[in-house]
């Protein structure tokens, strides 16, 4: 559904593509919808079962700018003290 959004125009790009630090080899970049909605898209670090890595698409808030930043954020989880900040985000040699 990502690639098709994306080609069909109801994702549009408002970053640029980064390296994704934590997945070797994969990229990520925000897009955001007409109605102002935002979303991490990012090659998968899973590959599937034919061996490929798809694109996979995760809502954010609406406020990022940046795909690390926003990377960094789908980490944070309320139950715990630890918090993943885009820094530490950017130094990940394989994220878990």
């Amino acid at each position: 559904m990502t690639a098709a959004a994306i080609r069909s125009g109801r994702l549009v790009r408002v970053s640029r593509v980064v390296s994704d630090p934590g997945n070797p080899g994969g990229v990520a970049a925000l897009f955001a919808s007409r109605d102002g909605a935002r979303a991490l898209v990012a090659v998968d670090g899973t590959p599937g079962p034919d061996g490929t890595r798809p694109l996979v698409c995760v809502p954010v808030p609406a406020h990022f700018t940046d795909p690390l930043a926003a990377a960094a954020w789908t980490y944070d989880d309320e139950a715990h003290p630890v918090r993943c900040t885009p820094g530490v985000y950017a130094l990940l040699a394989r994220r878990t």
